[in-house]
């Protein structure tokens, strides 16, 4: 739910099964609907609120920002900085760590070019990882089911395609206590169990 009664649907589809249904968004929400139970029961008295959808792009998966050092350059964050494939990635978490990382180097006196470069060197392996695992996916889904008969490869997969989760503990400490310097009330911040 995006606010009230309003829903955002999101959807990743490839371009060969959007064309199967003559490229039309009512047709494909029906299909989804018809394959989810889920989705149907969420969806159920829903009222579309526009004709189609505000936006189909196909998303640049692997993308890493790396621009040449002698060039001007606006410091890209998040999904400018580099795209990692959505059920293989932690996106949320890239965007808050380079939005977190480039603020410091931008206050340190460094340029985009370096921290372009930095955001190469920490993510290309994780990019790679992602999009070779999403892509097999994709290509040969009942490889989802090796889950199941090898459970401790989730971790494995998770340490290959994640932000850090040092890098994340140190981060979030810091946008805590920058809140608080902002006036922010311990009430007004979400705090989460330590684990």
């Amino acid at each position: 739910m995006v606010e009230g009664d309003y829903a955002n649907l999101c959807a990743l589809i490839t371009q060969k099964k959007l064309k199967a249904f003559g490229g039309r968004w009512d047709h494909l929400l029906d299909y989804m609907q018809q394959y989810s139970r889920h989705l149907a029961c969420r969806l159920s008295g829903a009222v579309s609120m526009l004709e189609r959808p505000l936006a189909i792009s196909s998303i640049p998966y692997g993308y890493c920002a790396e621009e040449p050092t002698d060039q001007p350059s606006p410091w890209r964050l998040g999904d400018q900085a580099t795209v990692i494939p959505s059920f293989s990635g932690d996106g949320m978490a890239i965007a808050f760590y380079t939005g977190y990382r480039a603020a410091q180097l931008y206050l340190a006196g460094s340029t985009p070019a370096f921290f372009h470069r930095e955001v190469h060197n920490h993510f290309g392996r994780r990019l790679y990882w992602g999009t070779v695992l999403s892509r097999l996916l994709i290509t040969i889904p009942s490889l989802a089911q090796a889950v199941r008969v090898w459970p401790s490869i989730l971790s494995t997969i998770f340490t290959a395609t994640r932000v850090p989760s040092a890098s994340l503990c140190r981060l979030s400490g810091r946008i805590v206590k920058a809140l608080k310097m902002c006036g922010v009330a311990d009430s007004q911040l979400i705090h989460q169990p330590s684990v």
